[in-house]
């Protein structure tokens, strides 16, 4: 369902991809930042694992 929100720490490639502006790469990205990294917890995060803008990655919060 497009509606449902996605826990982006433990979201699979596939889930991941749901998101706008998240595809095959992006989301690779934020599985190994999680693995080698930490988990994300606030948009600058998500910014750094997935190249995203901190604007783009302040767009994806709701679905988050």
């Amino acid at each position: 369902m497009a509606s449902s929100l996605i826990n982006i720490n433990e979201a699979t490639t596939g889930e991941l991809q749901q998101l706008q502006g998240i595809g095959p790469k992006r989301s690779t990205y934020i599985i190994d930042f999680r693995s080698r990294v930490d988990l994300i917890r606030n948009t600058f995060d998500l910014a750094t694992a997935t190249g995203l803008s901190i604007k783009a990655a302040e767009q994806l919060a709701p679905r988050i």
